[in-house]
C-alpha cells in the first residue's frame, strides 16, 4: 500500500476477499476545482510564449501556429497507420506509399 502514496487511484474494499474488474471504476477522477485540459494546455502554451519573449497581444496568432502545427502532426500519422493498415490488408504495395 506505501508503494501507492501519493499516486492517483481508486481505493477499492469488498467484505469478502473477492474483488472483480467491474467493482473497480473506469472513468477519470475528477476534483473539484481542477482545470479542463484544453485550460491547462492554452496556459502552458502561455507560459512557453512568455518564455520565449513574446508579448501578450501575439499570444493569439502563437497559439493557433501550434494548434495548427499538432493538428498536422497527428493527421499525418492518421494516414501512415491507415497506409499501413491497408498493405497489411493487401490494398496497396510498397511502390504506391507517398514519399516523404
Amino acid at each position: 500500500m506505501m508503494e501507492q502514496h501519493q499516486k492517483f487511484g481508486w481505493f477499492v474494499s469488498a467484505p469478502t476477499n473477492t474483488i472483480t474488474d467491474e467493482d473497480i471504476p473506469t472513468e477519470p477522477i475528477e476534483f473539484e476545482g481542477q482545470k479542463p485540459l484544453s485550460e491547462r494546455l492554452r496556459n502552458v502554451l502561455f507560459r512557453l510564449h512568455e518564455a520565449q519573449k513574446g508579448k501578450p497581444e501575439d499570444f493569439e496568432s502563437f497559439r493557433v501556429k501550434i494548434m495548427e502545427r499538432l493538428i498536422s502532426e497527428y493527421k499525418s500519422k492518421l494516414v501512415e497507420y491507415d497506409q499501413d493498415r491497408r498493405r497489411s490488408a493487401g490494398q496497396i504495395s510498397v511502390e504506391q506509399r507517398p514519399r516523404r
